[in-house]
C-alpha cells in the first residue's frame, strides 16, 4: 500500500461516521502490510495518530514492512 493511497482512504474514513475503527480493524488483519514511500512527506497529526493506532493493533502478532525508494543524485 502506497503511503498517499492509505492517506487518502484514511481521508475518507474519516468523514464518515464510525469508519475510523472499521479502517484501523481492516488493516490491522492483514498478515503482511507492505507501506510503500514511506516518510518521503511528513505526516500530519492526524494520520501519524493513525499509523500508530494501526501498528499497535498490529503489533506481536502480524507483520508490517516499511520501505522507500530514494532517486540517486545525478540520474
Amino acid at each position: 500500500m502506497r503511503i498517499p493511497d492509505l492517506k487518502e482512504l484514511w481521508r475518507e474514513a474519516k468523514e464518515k461516521l464510525g469508519a475510523e475503527q472499521k479502517f484501523i480493524r481492516k488493516y490491522a488483519a492483514f498478515q503482511v502490510l507492505v507501506l510503500d514511500e514511506w516518510l518521503l512527506n511528513k505526516p500530519d497529526e492526524s494520520f501519524r495518530g493513525m499509523l500508530l493506532e494501526l501498528m499497535e493493533a498490529r503489533y506481536g502478532s502480524v507483520s508490517t514492512i516499511f520501505c522507500t525508494q530514494f532517486r540517486k543524485k545525478g540520474l
